[in-house]
């Protein structure tokens, strides 16, 4: 590992995942550029310089909102996604196009070719010819990544989604072809380029996966499974070299880990493992140094760093069972008589027949682009005449009278605040004056269910120094500061202050500091719900800035939110599910399924309009129950063998039901005896389980607490 060296190479505003893109050309020994985005909407398009080995700008644009995504189809094509808009730039920064999409929601991936565009969101795929929408696909999920290739031939364009379901599906336009079911949500997919019709793709929990489509299947290859300490995958790269056989894999993880395989022989070798203690949004693979034949590993992180990983030229050891960068036995560094111009000389035949070939494509496909041009000034020329009409028929000064007397209240509020700054900063010394305009930060915040530890995990991450995080909550919960003594080092973990009160007047307040260790981007902590406590827990972040700020962070913590949604088989004894809570009233299915999305985790937040019946599974992650529901309109059905959870059900609908004024046929808890010592045996497991994870003592005060409360 040793054999590695890293270099930040830029910086920029914080960078979100998905909004960057190496460009390379496709044959010949030229360096990549790299175009990325930030939050505050700025568009930064990178070249190397010969001449010092750094990156230097070449143009940068606004946009004026955050990139969506970015991606390249050639090198002088890059497609830029911002909310519902295509918009398309040269490798010199020029705007090209704009399309608007008319969808929505933010675009998350695209693929263009030719007149061929597809546009994906987080439940909808659209594919469109000519600028026209022709197709639709609606996920009955939420779509966690997209991205498209080939499968079985080099002809048809498929559409990979990862669900958040725990599936993978697979589709030919909107036609869904394969749906694979796995064992955790999966986060990013990837695609081989040396194999047609094998991938790659990472879990929440780590796990890397490959995977093959072969005779109208699609297998299981390999899997990576030692990763689970590294938390989700956020980014995945693939490389492939056809002249050396050279195939590598990278993976960037949400905890700052960067890891790089060879895949030799069909299976995975760890040949990389880097740390970068902020979460990683971006990994690929670029050419940067000139001086180096192989490729250099490109990482891009929350806070704005892009940082390059690359293998130190001399060679250690040349052997063919020895590794380090995926090139055995070869020099990483070029020779000097090595270019462009001997690769042209090697051309035979049939080889400058395809590139003949190729440069007659990219006319045809110019051309394309010259009549989709011209249909959009069509389409620009009769939107313009409609919009004349349209003026025509305005009275303008009444708006216009309008907008004037709302930006005078504009000015006098500005003037407002300008006047207490003055008054503040007669008062304050230098240092502490208020700027004109603050600084502000960005926020990047992720809150999961950890099945390993029982626990929800909240991830914090900035793009400058946290100094302390502050929350405060008005119902019972546990918070701790994680230790991952066994990848990083005990002075990354901060210090963490709980205050409770707990009396009749107060009912309950939860408060608590966590202080961070210094210069810190990242903070990571433990939070244990307690099943049936459910309100909103707010969290507020104070970076190191003078004078000082923050920023509010509102989780909702659901009911039945230590419940794990799963599928039908993996759940243990269904059949045992004989505590029943039937409801049969005036409910539309929209208001069943917003009540289930409220109470448990997982539920996608938009029901598919042809949808006539939903059912879904949960499993308890602390002990061996779990709760099926099913519902259409004006019937919801709850199954379980824990009478607890569904009370709590019960508890929360009769408040919901009462203030709407609803009528129910049915509103009857169930209850099957034979199921109480089973129950008690599973919360005994479960209350020694999880009494081993809660190390230190005083967290077990406020569940005390509530209980003394409950018995007086």
């Amino acid at each position: 590992m040793s054999n590695y060296k890293k270099e930040d190479i830029y910086r920029i505003s914080s960078i979100r995942p998905n909004s960057f893109q190496v460009c390379n050309r496709k044959s010949g020994r030229y360096l990549s550029e790299i175009v990325v985005g930030d939050n505050t909407g700025c568009i930064f398009f990178l070249r190397p310089n010969k001449r010092d080995n750094t990156m230097e700008l070449g143009c940068s644009r606004n946009i004026s909102q955050p990139v969506g995504t970015i991606q390249s189809y050639g090198r002088d094509n890059i497609y830029i996604s911002t909310g519902s808009y295509i918009e398309e730039y040269n490798h010199k920064g020029k705007k090209i196009l704009s399309f608007d999409t008319n969808i929505i929601d933010n675009i998350q991936a695209i693929y263009i070719y030719d007149d061929f565009i597809i546009a994906a969101t987080q439940y909808i795929v659209s594919y469109y010819t000519h600028n026209i929408e022709k197709e639709q696909y609606t996920s009955d999920d939420t779509m966690k990544y997209v991205t498209f290739g080939y499968l079985n031939d080099f002809e048809k364009i498929y559409t990979y989604i990862a669900c958040q379901d725990k599936t993978i599906k697979i589709l030919l336009k909107s036609t869904l072809k394969y749906e694979i079911e796995i064992d955790s949500i999966p986060s990013v997919i990837c695609l081989s380029t040396k194999q047609i019709g094998q991938f790659f793709y990472g879990t929440t929990k780590g796990e890397i996966i490959s995977m093959i489509y072969k005779e109208n299947d699609i297998e299981e290859i390999w899997r990576v499974t030692d990763n689970d300490s590294l938390d989700s995958i956020v980014s995945m790269s693939y490389y492939y070299n056809d002249k050396l056989d050279l195939e590598l894999l990278v993976a960037g993880f949400d905890s700052g880990f960067v890891r790089l395989y060879h895949i030799n022989d069909g299976l995975p070798k760890l040949v990389l493992s880097e740390y970068l203690q902020e979460s990683i949004t971006n990994v690929a693979f670029a050419f940067i140094k000139a001086e180096l034949k192989l490729p250099q590993v490109i990482v891009t992180t929350f806070s704005g760093r892009i940082i390059l990983i690359w293998r130190n030229q001399e060679i250690i050891d040349i052997n063919k069972n020895q590794f380090y960068i995926a090139m055995e036995g070869i020099d990483n560094t070029k020779d000097n008589g090595d270019s462009d111009s001997e690769e042209n000389e090697d051309l035979n035949d049939e080889q400058w027949k395809e590139k003949k070939l190729s440069e007659e494509n990219n006319v045809r496909i110019i051309e394309n682009r010259i009549l989709n041009q011209q249909k959009l000034d069509n389409i620009v020329k009769a939107k313009t005449e409609k919009l004349k009409k349209y003026n025509s028929e305005v009275n303008y000064g009444d708006l216009k009278e309008q907008y004037n007397i709302i930006m005078n209240d504009i000015n006098v509020l500005q003037q407002k605040v300008n006047d207490e700054k003055e008054k503040l900063n007669s008062i304050l010394p230098e240092s502490l004056h208020l700027d004109n305009q603050s600084d502000l930060f960005h926020i990047k915040q992720k809150f999961e269910l950890d099945t390993y530890k029982n626990c929800y995990i909240l991830i914090i991450d900035t793009d400058i120094p946290i100094q302390s995080i502050f929350f405060k909550c008005n119902f019972p919960i546990i918070i701790k500061k994680e230790s991952r003594t066994e990848i990083i080092d005990n002075d990354e973990i901060g210090t963490l202050k709980i205050n409770i009160n707990s009396n009749e007047k107060e009912k309950y307040s939860y408060s608590g500091t966590y202080i961070c260790p210094p210069n810190s981007l990242k903070a990571r902590l433990q939070v244990y719900p307690i099943e049936g406590k459910y309100g909103t827990l707010s969290i507020y972040v104070v970076p190191k800035t003078t004078p000082q700020t923050y920023q509010l962070i509102s989780l909702v913590i659901k009911p039945l939110s230590l419940h794990e949604r799963v599928r039908e088989n993996e759940i243990e004894n269904l059949n045992e599910y004989t505590n029943r809570f039937p409801i049969k009233g005036d409910l539309s299915l929209s208001e069943i399924h917003k009540f289930i999305s409220n109470c448990f985790p997982h539920v996608p937040e938009k029901l598919q309009e042809d949808t006539s019946e939903c059912i879904y599974y949960f499993k308890n992650i602390m002990i061996n129950s779990g709760v099926c529901c099913r519902y259409r309109v004006g019937e919801i059905e709850f199954l379980s063998n824990n009478i607890t959870s569904l009370s709590v059900i019960y508890e929360i609908l009769s408040k919901k039901t009462l203030s709407l004024n609803k009528s129910f046929e049915k509103f009857s808890l169930e209850m099957d005896d034979k199921l109480v010592i089973p129950l008690l045996q599973q919360l005994y497991n479960g209350l020694e389980h999880a009494i081993n994870i809660i190390e230190q003592h005083d967290l077990l005060i406020p569940v005390l607490n509530e209980l003394s409360l409950q018995e007086n």
